[in-house]
């Protein structure tokens, strides 16, 4: 490959453009403004790196975010159903595991509603009318760029639904059984060792890399959970009914959980349509509508459960609204995981344990205030906070690495001045062998944007001169 030229002919601003993949795979854009100097080649990479970079640390925080909401919803649905689960009032774990799963279907709402609307609306395919006629209309002010777009159809999305409901749905229904025989706090505890299967499910399915740095992570987290079960001495008031039966039940629907999370990050987690992904959670609580069923049927004959609303109005609505605080908490379970991977979002809900005992503390009068206690919770949150700062790095990195690779592949002309940050990390035996020259280009000069940013997928595309 020749050397990179000390002038480029692409112009300055390298900007992000928040433009959606539409469908076809295009993106409608404004065209920048073209009264900028040349930039150095080396100064193209560095802009294209910064803006990937900036746009992932912002999804970074938003996913942390959403993980701050998936733990603080989880924890207080899960003692709601711990609530009415411990006591004789309304024991129908089933049931509430039903309606949890069921309340799914208000995400698809909407996006539905937004389908339906555009195929009675349009007359020909959208892509011929919203993206050329705007187009047209723009004149020299807008552009469309060519862009890979991933988007499962409405049968691989029922399927995906299908699957992932089935097992939210056996994953709710064994944690609910063991909250009858374990405190909500020992399955809290089991729920969080799912960074375990989490990370070993994650490499088999080619979503993470195993890391010392994050095995390191997962043993430290345990360690601290396990100073914390040593240290929990429950009182004789809250002495579980058979926690060995309540524990092997919850870890089950741990394994479950784990399950959940990496499946749908592997399904939807190159999704470059945002409105799929709330369609595909709508689809997941009607199967569970639909297929769960047969089983409150089937446990109701054998004699296991019997299928009945609750006797009081309060009843059911601490059940419900626990249900909907527990559908929350998954629901940004897999937004976070999306955003960040499905390891940091299981290590998150370590960071669950200190605020469910505190509840249990209020709840139960189970005391935890030993040196034990304080230096579990030390591990659990130096785990994760280290997590987070090797496994950003790696997502951010992995991201660029791709944006350019594609971007290689999709116009040679790139190559000269995008090959070069694959060579310095090692990448370049990912794309074709290239002798590209610049003295190839003619006429004015053209500019970069880079383009999405949904689920970690970027385009970078030259813009050419108006």
């Amino acid at each position: 490959m020749s050397s990179s030229p000390k002038q480029t002919h692409l112009r300055s601003p390298v900007i992000l453009l928040k433009s959606p993949v539409l469908p076809g795979g295009l993106i409608r854009s404004l065209r920048p403004k073209d009264s900028h100097v040349d930039l150095p080649s080396e100064q193209v990479v560095e802009d294209v790196v910064d803006i990937i970079k900036t746009e992932e640390r912002r999804n970074w925080i938003k996913g942390l975010l959403y993980l701050f909401l998936t733990v603080a919803t989880w924890v207080f649905g899960l003692q709601l159903t711990n609530n009415v689960l411990k006591g004789d009032s309304y024991q129908h774990p089933l049931f509430v595991a039903y309606i949890n799963g069921g309340l799914f279907v208000m995400f698809g709402i909407k996006p539905a509603l937004k389908s339906l609307i555009n195929a009675f609306a349009a007359s020909e395919p959208k892509l011929d009318n919203s993206v050329f006629n705007s187009y047209d209309s723009c004149g020299s002010s807008s552009i469309v760029l060519h862009a890979p777009s991933t988007n499962l159809s409405l049968q691989e999305l029922i399927i995906v639904a299908v699957q992932a409901g089935l097992i939210y749905y056996a994953n709710a229904a064994l944690g609910a059984i063991a909250l009858q025989y374990t405190s909500a706090s020992n399955q809290t505890i089991l729920t969080t060792t799912s960074s375990v299967f989490t990370l070993l499910l994650s490499y088999i399915c080619g979503v993470d890399t195993l890391s010392l740095g994050k095995i390191v992570s997962v043993l430290v987290s345990i360690a601290g959970i396990c100073l914390i079960t040593l240290n929990s001495t429950p009182s004789s008031e809250s002495t579980p009914v058979n926690s060995m039966l309540g524990n092997c039940i919850a870890l089950c629907g741990t394994f479950l959980y784990s399950c959940y999370l990496v499946l749908l990050r592997v399904k939807i987690g190159k999704e470059t349509s945002p409105d799929n992904e709330k369609l595909i959670f709508g689809f997941l609580g009607l199967s569970i509508l639909i297929l769960a069923c047969p089983v409150l049927l089937i446990a109701n004959f054998l004699g296991f459960e019997n299928l009945s609303l609750p006797d009081s109005s309060t009843i059911f609505w601490i059940v419900f609204i626990g249900g909907l605080f527990n559908c929350l908490s998954d629901y940004f379970s897999i937004l976070a995981t999306l955003l960040t991977s499905p390891l940091i979002t299981a290590l998150s809900l370590s960071t669950a344990i200190p605020v469910n005992m505190i509840c249990d503390s209020v709840f139960y009068k189970v005391k935890s205030t030993s040196a034990r206690y304080y230096l579990g919770i030390i591990l659990i949150f130096s785990s994760f906070v280290f997590a987070n700062l090797s496994n950003e790095d790696e997502v951010v990195q992995e991201a660029i690495e791709e944006a350019i690779e594609e971007a290689i592949q999709n116009d040679e002309l790139l190559s000269p001045f995008l090959s070069p940050y694959l060579q310095q990390h090692g990448r370049m035996d990912d794309v074709p062998k290239m002798n590209i020259n610049t003295s190839q280009r003619t006429g004015p000069p053209a500019q970069v944007v880079v383009a999405g940013g949904h689920n970690h997928r970027y385009f970078i595309r030259e813009i050419p001169p108006s």
